[in-house]
């Protein structure tokens, strides 16, 4: 089971994008209308969850005005420990699997700017420090383009 979802994973690799806070740097999500880069600025602590602090990056040059993102977040996935048994790995990793992830769907109607980064924030609760790691963004949609008329 765990070896498919990673198969599914690096297929689709670009329909989502990891937000592991401690990483610098970007990644690429897909849209039905274009790409888009997303990178994490900063979070902190909100009620009983967490604000996150994005920059989405528009390389094109059309305008988007509103768009619409969807966050999910579990624990993240387990990674083999030096020494562990191959039967200690996957029972951690069934359980892992069996976890509820949490998820919400956040609308923006900030403007993405034409070759810019664009600031945003958003706050996912509930959410504990440890499953904040596997944070991502599981879609991203787009609301209405703006092209200059010649």
């Amino acid at each position: 089971e765990s070896d498919v979802l990673r198969l599914q994973l690096q297929v689709a690799r670009h329909d989502s994008v990891s937000l592991d806070p401690a990483q610098k740097g970007y990644e690429r999500i897909d849209t039905d209308s274009g790409f888009f880069l997303v990178s994490v600025t900063g979070v902190e602590p909100y009620l009983d969850g967490y604000r996150v602090h994005l920059r989405i990056g528009n390389p094109a040059a059309a305008r988007y005005h509103g768009f619409t993102l969807t966050f999910t977040w579990q624990e993240p996935m387990p990674v083999r420990k030096a020494g562990e048994s191959d039967e200690e790995y996957h029972k951690r990793d069934r359980e892992w699997l069996k976890a509820e992830s949490h998820e919400k769907t956040v609308s923006f109607t900030e403007t993405l700017y034409p070759s810019s980064w664009n600031t945003v924030s958003a706050v996912v609760s509930p959410a504990t420090a440890k499953e904040l790691r596997g944070l991502a963004i599981s879609s991203m949609e787009t609301d209405q383009i703006a092209l200059a008329t010649r």
